[in-house]
């Protein structure tokens, strides 16, 4: 180098030295680590000298920090310049590289780990440009670093396993490199595998055996560098691990399983080890700290050979490291471990479940009593993390026809049992100290809201498994459960406070709340299998003498405890099955139940007193009305017996004014259920219009009409004009508020719970059963639907009152403090945000008045939906012959939409709108839809049209100083016009295409089932919809729905239709735009023929198409939707119209020559035929390409170019010809001769 240039680049080097200090200071001022930056940046794009400056800088006498960025200068040459690099440059970039690997690094354990990573890239790139076919040797060269220390052994480590990273796990590479590279690993992989092996084991035992005796720091310090290598080569071994085939894990006698177990019990390896295991057991599981899923399911060969897991020695070193960690107490190194530890022992757990019973050599493992017995011992940790780990294993093994029968499997379920009854209570909160598994929690979870939604998920796993034990043994679990409830029932209330301190009342982490709450839950789970797991396994009948003393003690208890007595509750309703075998304890029963409606401490005021209520106590009676529909549902039977008795009763709390109008309203559904099975359409309207006497007296009063018909009036009627109250009982338009929710509840309940008899005889012999004229069908009635037509009017009128109460001028009359009611609640914005509520003591809060009038308004608009949604599935088909119920709906629920926000307009469509329309006959299309659809689409289309382009001013204009004030509040409108969106084309999807796998289901399905049969009458959707559900479905719609092929055959909700679902293909919803794309477009444009549009609408339509992609295309699920949308759309559209070929020849970067190609395809029906389908679908996706928007994440991306290299030349197979073949002898003709043995 000459002398000048050897100056330039030392003061380069010098000017870079400075530029990082100041980048690294901490007083350095932000614009001068600004220009510093600036200047570094610059130097690494523009300097010619680059590789000089690096290895300059990259020397190992200079500061960690010089050295760092001189290895990244060298990297970025190789990155971003070695495809202009000549050949000599190449060749001693190379040599530069290796050379600091074997000369230019320190002592292994003083090296700094980011040194060591970067040195280690430089290598990685050179090989993703260069190996195999210009640098075959790579290999050879690197075993030979090897050689030369123990930092280099490491770096080679680190190189192996970077390589294989970018290259497999990543998938960093272009395909033909990816490829090359593969193919070589491949061919290696053997040499590599055992290298790799080789090493660990050589490190491995050599850090062992220096680890015992280690007497001076030199030996420490020795044993701690091949501590190091034995890491390394572990974590090497995890990135092969993932891909690698079995036959390479088990070579040379399993020797690498043996290796990993025993350094389970090396606190400095284990953990390494133990992911290396668990990468083995699930190659899939690639994150070890993730739940325990199931392995990936692989061939029996396969799974087989890991199943020497099993052997004494490997189980014996996993249980001894298992124990070892336990004993270590409670720290998070070693109970991180433990988690491994249990993942390891549940993954090869599930192993042998997948292979016994299958392969036929494989039977119970001589230790699978030890084995099971560790499981048990996790499962009673105190982790409750670590016990559901466990819990995947033992209801795959329950579900297993061979394990769950095996006699060690079957000694293990009394204490699984056991174990269960005190697992399944709701402890453990981060945020508590109330029990040892919160310190476990801590470690686990971030906060109580993380850990509820765990729990949630691990109750349910517990209730699973305890419902299979009691099918495998149901006396046992029925003892066990018996046990446990009389155990409880003796022992006396524990609130887990002091004397003296607290109210005396449990909270939701006492003691005996939690034993009470797990023995109803585990009791509940009992229950639900016993009679059917007796019958089943044919151990005679119920122990029903024993079940009713059990019943009669939980009868006879008292608590005036209202948490416990809501789970002693709890209790009776899981054992209302043995009422059965003796009816007379129903009274008992019924007592309980209905003196716990009104339930009330001691400190409470007598009836008459209009006092706030204990949060608790509000429970606990709620429990008992919920407790009293259920029996009214599930066993109406028995009830029958007692029915005057309870009616007589239930009349009577509605008179108690302790009782609240929720409670009164559960009562009456409980009747109303009673009264299906009277089996007498006049005995039950008679019936209902006695029980409905009073909420009709209330809601059909002349005061109450003029309130729920003007607007001013309502506002003054429910108080939202005066000052707010701090305590309710003050606020004397409190009861009117009780009494309106009250009466809308009554509705809604009589609508949900009156149903005739499903059985068609005895419908039709019940009287609720009439026949069309003309068709002959049968039109069932409800008996309720005279006493709730009554009401509905004024309900109608009720939610048109609501919506004019967000018009300026009747905001103007509410009260200032009442305006932050008509805001969105807590618990919507949070669902809106996507963030989880805050975890709050339920008992303790008390709302502000504002809350509860937020509330009201709240629940009173939900409820109304809900009425008017199942009005159409409860009534039938009456509801929709009502005369002038289109024009009366216009009127009143269709007034003033646009005033509504978008939190209360979900409501609308998501609880009214979408059961009423799809619930809706064929013959009430014309009558009741067609009046009522077109404005509301077109509100719909307006109003979604201006949010949607409000969001796209809102993210192209900034304003830093409103993005401070109002950010929460923007997301939030962006949110909730997200989710409106999807509410709506939920609707719209389910309106136009066909669902496919529908059932019909509801109170008639068995009775129109048979009619149809009887009748050869093919239905669907648009025949009787109203007797279909909302089911879960597939997204598979293949055909248009009666209701859709109506809707495009009226002109304004087609175009209306249509202009909505084109525009959201573009709109920055990635949900909306694949629903539209698969279910709505193609549905339009399946109908299009020639002429049917002008040119410019179908021009129009495509670009929208086009556009969505422009818009979503980066997102691999959108992408390929609106892929095969415009293929499908092009190849139905080309042959009718050119304009769709001028639009497509405006997308960038398309090869013109390749569209007329395909367009001679398309026009050539042969051509067409003859050519697959896939074949035109990835020709059609090619041309697209320039339409797709770059990833916001690859904006200002760097491209990496890396070339492909000249393929390997596999040498052809010699030709034979016809004359050869005629001379040869190919050995065809002895295939006909009987003496050639051998073929």
């Amino acid at each position: 180098m000459a002398v000048g240039k050897t100056v330039e680049v030392n003061d380069l080097c010098q000017n870079l030295v400075q530029a990082l200090n100041i980048v690294m200071s901490l007083d350095s001022q932000p614009d001068q680590r600004i220009e510093a930056y600036k200047f570094c940046e610059e130097v690494k794009e523009n300097s010619p000298c680059l590789t000089i400056c690096g290895r300059l800088m990259s020397t190992k006498t200079n500061s960690a920090v010089v050295r760092h960025f001189g290895l990244q200068l060298l990297e970025h040459c190789i990155k971003f310049r070695w495809n202009n690099m000549n050949q000599e440059e190449k060749l001693q970039l190379k040599e530069d590289v290796l050379k600091i690997i074997a000369e230019g690094t320190l002592p292994i354990m003083e090296e700094e780990a980011h040194i060591k990573d970067v040195a280690s890239r430089l290598v990685v790139e050179m090989a993703k440009r260069e190996w195999p076919q210009q640098w075959p040797e790579m290999l050879d060269e690197l075993k030979a670093l090897c050689k030369k220390g123990k930092t280099q052994t490491d770096l080679v480590l680190l190189v192996l396993v970077r390589l294989v990273e970018d290259v497999i796990c990543f998938n960093l590479l272009p395909t033909q490199r990816r490829r090359d590279i593969q193919q070589a690993l491949n061919v290696q992989l053997g040499n590599i595998f055992e290298f790799i092996c080789h090493l660990l084991k050589h490190h491995a035992s050599t850090f062992q055996q220096l680890q015992k005796n280690c007497s001076s720091e030199e030996q420490r310090l020795e044993a701690m560098a091949h501590g190091q290598i034995a890491k390394g080569a572990l974590r090497t071994l995890a990135g092969f691990l993932e891909w690698v085939s079995m036959s390479q894990v088990m070579a040379n006698g399993s020797s690498l399983l043996l290796v990993l177990c025993s350094l389970l019990n090396n606190p400095v390896l284990q953990m390494d080890a133990a992911d290396a295991l668990l990468l083995i057991l699930n190659p899939k599981h690639k994150n070890p700290t993730a739940w325990v899923r199931l392995p990936r399911m692989a061939k029996g060969e396969d799974r087989k050979p890991l199943l020497m897991l099993f052997n004494d020695a490997a189980m014996l070193s996993m249980l001894q490291a298992a124990e070892s960690a336990h004993e270590a107490g409670l720290n998070e190194k070693g109970y991180l471990f433990l988690k491994r530890i249990c993942q390891l022992l549940v993954g090869l757990g599930l192993r042998l479940a997948g292979i016994w019973g299958v392969d036929s050599k494989v039977e119970r493992p001589s230790n699978f009593k030890e084995f099971l017995t560790s499981m048990l011992a996790f499962t009673n940790h105190l982790s409750q993390y670590l016990s559901s780990l466990v819990e995947s294993m033992w209801i795959i093994f329950l579900q297993h026809k061979i394990i769950s029968n095996d006699p060690i499997m079957l000694e293990f379920l009394p204490q699984l049992l056991q174990s269960h009854t005190t697992k399944i209570a709701k402890c453990g909160h981060p945020s508590g100290d109330y029990s040892p598994s919160c310190q476990y929690s801590r470690l686990d979870f971030e906060g109580d809201e993380e850990f509820s939604a765990f729990f949630a998920s691990y109750r349910a796993q517990l209730g699973e498994c305890v419902r299979l034990c009691c099918r495998l043994q149901p006396e046992i679990a029925f003892q066990i459960a018996k046990d446990s409830l009389l155990h409880l029932l003796a022992e006396p209330i524990d609130t887990g406070c002091s004397s003296g301190q607290g109210s005396g009342l449990c909270t939701f982490s006492s003691p005996s709340f939690l034993k009470w709450d797990a023995m109803a839950t585990f009791l509940e789970n009992t229950m639900s299998q016993l009679f059917s797991a007796l019958e089943k396994k044919g151990l005679g009948k119920p122990p029903a003498e024993e079940g009713l003393a059990m019943m009669r003690q939980v009868l006879d208890y008292n608590s005036n405890d209202p948490l416990v007595h809501s789970s002693c509750l709890s209790c009776v309703s899981a054992l209302l099955p043995f009422l059965s075998f003796n009816s007379f304890m129903l009274s008992q029963v019924l007592d309980k139940l209905l003196n716990a409606v009104t339930f009330s401490l001691n400190n409470d005021h007598p009836p008459g007193h209009n006092v706030p209520i204990n949060r608790a106590v509000k429970n606990l009676r709620r429990h008992a009305c919920s407790s009293l529909v259920k029996i009214s549902r599930d066993q109406p039977e028995l009830l029958m017996c007692l029915f005057e008795n309870f009616f007589t009763r239930v009349k009577a709390l509605h008179l108690d004014d302790r009782v609240s109008g929720l409670e009164k309203c559960s009562l009456m559904e409980a009747l109303v259920l009673i009264s299906n099975h009277f089996h007498s359409y006049d005995r039950q309207k008679s019936f209902l219009a006695d029980i409905l006497t009073t909420a009709q007296s209330i809601w059909l009063s002349d005061e109450w009409h003029k309130a729920l018909w003007d607007p001013v009036e309502f506002i003054s009627f429910v108080g939202l004009d005066r000052t707010p109250m701090p305590d309710n009982r003050d606020d004397p338009t409190g009861p009117r508020r009780g009494q309106l929710i009250y009466c809308v509840n009554v509705i809604l309940g009589v609508l949900k719970r009156s149903r005739w008899p499903s059985n068609m005889e005895t419908a039709q012999a019940g009287g609720f059963v009439l026949y069309e004229a003309v068709s002959a069908l049968p039109v069932f009635r409800n008996a309720c639907m005279e006493q709730v037509g009554r009401m509905l009017d004024d309900l109608l009128g009720l939610v048109r009152t609501y919506h004019c109460l967000w018009l300026t001028e009747n905001q103007a009359h509410v009260s200032e403090d009442y305006r932050l009611a008509f805001t969105i609640m807590e618990v919507e914005k949070y669902t809106a945000l996507g963030l989880a509520m805050p975890v709050t003591n339920q008992l303790e809060y008390m709302r502000s008045a504002v809350e509860r009038m937020q509330s009201f308004l709240t629940t009173l608009y939900d409820t109304c939906c809900h009425v008017l949604g199942n009005a159409g599935l409860s009534l039938g088909q009456e509801f929709y012959k009502v005369p002038r119920l289109a024009e009366s709906m216009l009127d009143t629920a269709w007034r003033h939409l646009d005033a509504l926000p978008d939190y209360r307009l979900r409501s609308f469509i998501k609880s009214f709108l979408k059961p009423f329309v799809l619930n809706c006959p064929a013959h009430g299309f014309v009558s009741v839809l067609q009046p009522l659809l077109p404005p509301f689409m077109t509100f719909m289309m307006q109003s979604l049209m201006k949010k949607w382009q409000a969001v796209e001013q809102q993210a192209t204009e900034s304003n830093p100083e409103a993005e401070q004030v109002d950010n929460v509040q923007e997301i939030l409108d962006t949110e909730l016009t997200r989710l409106l969106t999807r509410d709506y084309f939920d609707l719209l999807c389910f309106c136009v295409s066909t669902k496919k796998n529908m059932e019909i289901t509801g109170p008639e399905s068995e009775a129109v089932k048979k009619v149809a049969e009887a009748s050869k009458v093919e239905m669907n959707d648009g025949e009787e919809p109203m007797m279909a559900t909302e089911q879960s479905w597939l997204p598979d719609f293949s055909e248009i729905t009666e209701l859709g092929k109506f809707i495009l055959s009226n002109e304004q909700m087609a175009e209306t239709l249509t202009l909505t679902a084109f525009h959201a293909l573009a709109w920055k919803d990635g949900f909306t735009a694949h629903k539209s794309g698969s279910y709505i477009c193609w549905a339009i444009i399946k109908q299009i023929t020639l002429g049917s549009l002008p040119p410019e609408s179908i021009t129009w339509m495509f670009t929208c198409i086009l556009r969505g992609l422009e818009t979503h295309g980066q997102h691999d699920g959108c992408r390929t939707v609106l892929n095969n949308l415009a293929f499908k759309a092009y190849e139905h559209l080309r042959p009718m119209y050119q304009e769709v070929n001028d639009v497509m020849k405006q997308v960038p970067q398309i090869a013109l020559q390749s569209l007329q190609h395909y367009d001679d395809w398309l026009l050539n029906l042969k051509g067409l035929a003859n050519t697959p389908e896939k074949r035109r679908r990835e020709c059609f996706k090619k041309m697209l390409n320039g339409v797709v928007a770059t990833n916001i994440a690859q904006l200002f991306h760097k491209k990496v170019h890396i070339p492909n290299l000249p393929r390997f030349i596999k040498p052809p197979k010699p030709a034979v010809g016809i004359e050869d073949m005629r001379q040869e002898d190919i050995s065809l003709t002895a295939l006909f001769d009987p003496r050639s043995e051998g073929l």
